[in-house]
């Protein structure tokens, strides 16, 4: 069993909003920081995908701090500012030996330069059978979580000339659905031979609402009444 796998129960139910209400708001007052840092004590939980996991890793960031006397102790551990960041970046809370990190990783596999010879609309290949390289950091941790699919469509790939690549050629045919599926089978075989069930639990999110508020998103859902009435109730609280 994994340093956190016996000290954290599986959760039963999920919920998910488009903003805080008082709903959401009476649901954090029930997390208990010191709780969740005694029972995370000499762990690692690393978040790994797009900016949706760093708002989800800045938000637990915020809430464990809250368990913590001296705010000193709390620090990158890299000396990195904790601003807008191409990389990663690695939270200590030295008074639990625990490390809360972030790997900013899109599309969670490789974004390499096309090959020679690749047709001229191709100015970049994504790699669906290779996994990133910062996956070598992230053996060993007792929590993982992966949040890739914000970039996976045409805006972010096919339009902007990021292809698709499988071993050494560039397939122009293959369309985003499919080679994100792709990516998704090479995550797993890495999961499969680089961490122990024992050890370490894996959360995957694969697509997920944009995190920022514009009217021109809503409006997207607007012949969807069922989803307007929703929101609408979930606001209203």
């Amino acid at each position: 069993m994994s340093v956190l796998g016996s000290r954290f129960p599986m959760p039963t139910e999920w919920t998910t909003g488009y903003r805080l209400s008082k709903m959401a708001l009476a649901t954090t007052c029930l997390f208990n920081a010191t709780d969740f840092l005694d029972r995370a004590r000499d762990g690692r939980i690393v978040f790994a995908g797009d900016s949706i996991v760093r708002n989800q890793w800045e938000s637990l960031l915020c809430m464990l701090a809250q368990g913590v006397s001296n705010q000193s102790t709390i620090y990158e551990e890299h000396g990195s500012p904790i601003t807008k960041h191409k990389g990663y970046l690695s939270m200590h809370f030295e008074e639990y030996n625990l490390t809360v990190e972030y790997y900013r990783v899109p599309f969670l596999v490789i974004i390499d330069r096309p090959p020679k010879d690749s047709p001229k609309e191709v100015r970049g290949a994504i790699r669906v059978d290779r996994l990133h390289w910062y996956c070598a950091k992230w053996v060993g941790a007792d929590i993982l979580l992966f949040s890739p699919g914000h970039w996976w469509n045409e805006d972010k790939t096919l339009k902007m000339g990021n292809y698709f690549q499988e071993g050494g050629a560039v397939n122009t045919t293959i369309d985003v659905k499919e080679a994100f599926g792709k990516s998704l089978i090479t995550l797993m075989s890495w999961v499969l031979q680089s961490l122990k069930p024992e050890q370490s639990y894996i959360f995957f999110r694969s697509y997920s609402p944009v995190h920022y508020s514009s009217s021109e998103n809503f409006k997207k859902v607007e012949d969807r009444p069922g989803i307007v009435q929703r929101y609408e109730e979930f606001n209203s609280l």
